[in-house]
């Protein structure tokens, strides 16, 4: 029996255009194991073990019959783990770079819909005798799964070995819906989607409510407009989100030791791993644009996704809090300090982005697939880049493991990503903290980052001048102030 797919999952799936995936990839580097490097034989016989306990990576999309029926998800009896995995051989000379430009190649077009939405390449013959797992995985799957829990699903705290001999577990399918089913199922659908849609409305429409007692009052007022962008004036304009054309996509990763991160907080009673990080990303930027000579009289407004446990209600565990990145804010103390004191207000901000949140699914669920993607298609031209910006940039921090983790016996020596760029959209930043790494990662349209090694290189450059200026006390003395 096919199931109903989640609000967010429809709008996931209704934005996604052909030069626009809506999927995010995994660069899993694996160092040699005791016999070394694991051959692909292995690599498959554990994938597909592993994968098969994964209702999501199992299930493939029910298509609707002319936009009539909502899509749905349905189990597969036909998975064939040789579907969706396989070898290729590392690009020359092998390191961290190549693996970048072959993620960006391999994932150029969306994921095919006839299948389960996610696809795996091994890579083989990589520098120092490593190799890597390229993981591509829709976002209409991992919503459920929430941020980092697909490497939980997938990969072990400790060395497994694989018995190629075992066989993997059946498959319980269910069966396709005919056209009269899928029919009915529409009808049905159209007459509950705008029932439900209107009880959404109103639920946002209350919260958003008791959301505006909450704020009341003169020192809420305060404490308001300090946690949030100044009144409601629109982002600044920058390099980062101007003119495009074409969907080209440009990708650079590096990790940054948690040990460095680490001795600034200590040194700093109060300030967060994640303050720090999000200091290193404005500092890093400010740079970039001071090169350019186009700093902002103002803070970037930034978007930053969040995965939560859903509550009682079931609602969805992703949301988005807008908050703003100080990079106008020229003197590094004070830019430390102006994230460290937002960031202590962070709650305040998801509790007021919780309506806006359901508010752009409940309109998401009711909005025909077509007219969804005919305005996803009009924010990705040039012409889009006009209007007023909403969002310079997203900025992500994700905790992924404190401990290291394995693929069989093979050890995940780093975990690197290749987020989404789906204008309006067009530079995405993101951390992930893992084992004894931050790993960083920009993904963005090539056209406005051709090549944004540059800007990776200036946070580590920014990261040891806030270590330096917390190692002489300037920086606890100031956040103290």
């Amino acid at each position: 029996m096919t199931t109903r797919m989640t609000a967010l999952q429809r709008v996931f799936m209704r934005l996604e255009q052909q030069d626009y995936p809506m999927d995010t990839m995994g660069i899993f580097v694996l160092e040699p194991g005791p016999c070394g490097p694991l051959d692909y034989d292995t690599v498959r016989a554990h994938l597909d073990q592993q994968v098969r306990a994964i209702p999501a990576f199992t299930r493939q999309q029910s298509h609707s019959l002319r936009g009539i029926a909502e899509e749905g998800w349905m189990r597969t009896t036909a998975f064939d783990i040789h579907d969706h995995l396989a070898s290729v051989s590392a690009p020359p000379p092998g390191d961290v770079r190549a693996l970048r430009d072959l993620a960006v190649a391999l994932s150029k077009t969306p994921l095919d819909r006839r299948r389960p939405l996610w696809k795996a390449w091994y890579v083989e013959g990589g520098a120092d005798g490593t190799t890597a797992l390229l993981l591509r995985v829709h976002l209409a799957v991992t919503e459920r799964l929430g941020g980092m829990s697909v490497e939980n699903a997938l990969f072990t705290p400790a060395p497994r070995g694989v018995d190629r001999s075992m066989l993997p577990p059946p498959l319980e399918g269910d069966p396709y819906p005919t056209e009269a089913q899928m029919v009915a199922r529409g009808v049905l659908e159209l007459v509950g989607s705008g029932l439900a849609t209107g009880r959404e409305l109103a639920v946002v429409a209350g919260q958003q409510a008791r959301h505006r007692l909450k704020v009341r009052g003169r020192a809420a007022r305060r404490a308001q407009a300090a946690a949030t962008l100044p009144g409601n004036r629109r982002a600044p304009k920058t390099l980062l989100d101007g003119a495009h054309r074409t969907p080209a996509k440009s990708l650079a990763v590096a990790s940054l030791p948690r040990a460095d991160i680490a001795a600034i907080t200590a040194r700093c009673p109060g300030l967060t791993s994640t303050d720090v990080i999000l200091a290193v990303v404005a500092g890093g930027v400010r740079a970039y644009l001071e090169r350019y000579d186009h700093v902002p009289d103002r803070p970037l407004r930034t978007a930053c996704p969040m995965f939560v446990p859903a509550d009682a209600h079931g609602e969805d565990p992703f949301t988005v809090v807008l908050m703003s990145l100080p990079v106008d804010v020229a003197d590094r103390a004070e830019r430390v300090a102006t994230i460290h004191r937002r960031n202590a207000r962070r709650i305040r901000r998801y509790e007021g982005a919780k309506p806006g949140n359901r508010a752009l699914v409940g309109v998401g669920d009711a909005s025909h697939p077509t007219l969804v993607a005919t305005l996803s298609s009009l924010m990705s031209t040039g012409a889009a880049s006009l209007l007023p910006a909403w969002i310079n940039l997203t900025v992500g921090v994700f905790r992924s493991s404190d401990e290291p983790l394995y693929f069989a016996d093979a050890k995940v020596a780093h975990v690197y990503g290749r987020t989404l760029v789906v204008p309006p959209q067009r530079v995405f930043i993101h951390a992930a903290l893992y084992d004894r790494w931050v790993e960083i990662g920009v993904t963005a349209l090539r056209d406005l980052l051709r090549e944004p090694g540059t800007l990776l290189a200036m946070m580590r450059e920014e990261l040891a001048a806030i270590g330096e200026l917390a190692a002489d006390g300037g920086l606890a003395a100031h956040l103290g102030a």
